[in-house]
């Protein structure tokens, strides 16, 4: 059960820090985390959604036109309230549970060409992309009920996605 409402404001506040080393021949290894925290303004409660913490880590190809990347993503904790809650009043808040992180991980990779200045086709780029690639069939709690009594929805398993895309 979906519930929307208004709030007079929200404070967001985190930390988020990223890195990228070359280890050569066109390989680097790439890492992204984030603390992260979301209040609303008056009740100073958890805005339902925000994952607590994030992570990424990865591996990034490029060279001679041929990229690819295998990354591992985490998504940290997150609240989620029953329908009814008016973000402004803390007394509103009639059950809430904790949503469980989660991991997924993703690759892709491809090949580009840039043309010569000359051609109607300045650039081409092909790209085959699978998300999810363990095909982690994870339950994430959507909505609960009065009674914290929580209703799953199903992220998708593996998918594919190609693309061919130019520049003209």
């Amino acid at each position: 059960q979906q519930y929307y409402a208004l709030a007079s404001g929200a404070y967001y506040s985190g930390i988020e820090s990223q890195a990228t080393v070359s280890v050569g021949d066109g390989l680097s290894l790439h890492a992204n985390g984030s603390i992260n925290r979301a209040v609303y303004k008056k009740s100073k409660i958890d805005i339902p959604g925000v994952a607590r913490s994030t992570a990424l880590l990865g591996f990034v190809y490029n060279e001679g036109g041929f990229f690819a990347s295998l990354s591992d993503k985490f998504i940290g904790e997150q609240k989620v309230y029953a329908a009814g809650l008016n973000p402004d009043i803390a007394s509103t808040l009639r059950a809430n549970v904790v949503a469980p992180s989660r991991w997924s991980e993703d690759l892709a990779f491809g090949y580009s060409h840039r043309f010569a200045s000359q051609s109607f086709i300045r650039s081409l780029k092909i790209k085959v992309q699978v998300d999810n690639v363990l095909d982690r069939q994870q339950q994430v709690i959507g909505s609960i009920s009065a009674a914290a009594l929580p209703s799953f929805i199903v992220l998708p398993g593996r998918n594919y996605f190609f693309s061919v895309s130019g520049e003209f």
